[in-house]
């Protein structure tokens, strides 16, 4: 009987502990800045941008079954950097390079290519292959 009750206290002490870890996670995920509400959302848009240029790329190809992404690059200044493969019409595979500003294609040229993404740093926006 007082084993019981010990290991009731025990699982209560237990219980209050997890609750209260639990509590202070949602209250700390709420009190967001407004910085820092203003750069999810952005990171969002960034995402969100990319994922409908990478699937304009893929809808775009001879056989967008064999799409692959090889890299994705949002560079400091902006340019989305993106890197595929795919099969073209004699089935032999070929790698593709884009570049896009403010959402359009900016080029698919090598000096484009070398002037906006060659050496340049970014965040490494290949995650967009999941939303695909």
């Amino acid at each position: 009987m007082i084993r019981k009750f010990f290991l009731f206290i025990l699982g209560m002490i237990v219980l209050g502990a997890v609750l209260s870890g639990i509590s202070e996670k949602e209250s700390s995920e709420k009190s967001l800045t407004a910085e820092e509400i203003a750069e999810k959302a952005e990171r969002e848009r960034e995402f969100q941008e990319s994922v409908a240029i990478v699937r304009a790329i893929k809808s775009s190809m001879n056989n967008p079954a064999s799409f692959e992404l090889v890299s994705a690059m949002l560079t400091t200044e902006g340019v989305l950097c993106v890197v595929f493969r795919g099969t073209n019409a004699f089935g032999g595979v070929v790698t593709g390079r884009y570049t896009f500003k403010n959402g359009t294609v900016d080029s698919s040229s090598a000096a484009s290519w070398n002037k906006h993404c060659g050496g340049k740093t970014g965040r490494d926006m290949k995650h967009v292959r999941y939303a695909m």
